[in-house]
């Protein structure tokens, strides 16, 4: 848990500040509407964890509230979705959801052919999985999740 803080303080202090701002801001205001809307569950009813893993990572998210069955529904329907549109290479949710292309996306599509992406209904919502035995490929996903978790205020996961 520890590391989880600390990895997400350093995410917050990184180099690269622009991106930590830009992915921050589209949580305000009108964006915070608009991601709701794409998404279909408001987003201060989820936890969101994006995970980095040796061939990739994990997108996970879960109702808040567990007797919350339209939201349940809502987080597997949308994580299907997803992982169903991004094995296509379409990443115009991610766009829409965001306000802009998160980072990533654009090496990700380049090596489309060597990323898996699977679905995983949990029972208080869902998970995608994102893996791949291709190094720049591994490098393109956690930029993605790393720019997810902080434009999702996500301050318990491991994106690095």
């Amino acid at each position: 848990m520890i590391h989880a803080l600390l990895l997400t303080a350093n995410l917050l202090l990184a180099d690269d500040a622009a991106t930590a701002q830009a992915a921050a801001a589209v949580r305000t205001g009108a964006a915070e509407t608009t991601a709701n809307d794409a998404h279909g569950f408001a987003h201060d009813a989820v936890q969101f964890k994006f995970t980095a893993t040796d061939d990739g990572g994990s997108m996970e998210l879960r109702a808040k509230d567990t007797a919350d069955l339209d939201t349940i529904d809502a987080i597997q329907k949308y994580l299907k979705a997803i992982a169903g549109d991004f094995a296509t290479n379409d990443f115009s949710k991610a766009e829409s959801v965001n306000g802009r292309m998160p980072e990533g996306v654009d090496a990700m599509e380049r090596l489309h052919d060597s990323i898996s992406y699977g679905y995983e209904a949990l029972p208080d919502g869902g998970r995608m999985r994102l893996q791949t035995g291709n190094a720049d490929a591994v490098a393109a996903i956690r930029a993605f999740l790393k720019f997810q978790t902080v434009a999702n205020r996500a301050g318990n996961s491991s994106a690095e």
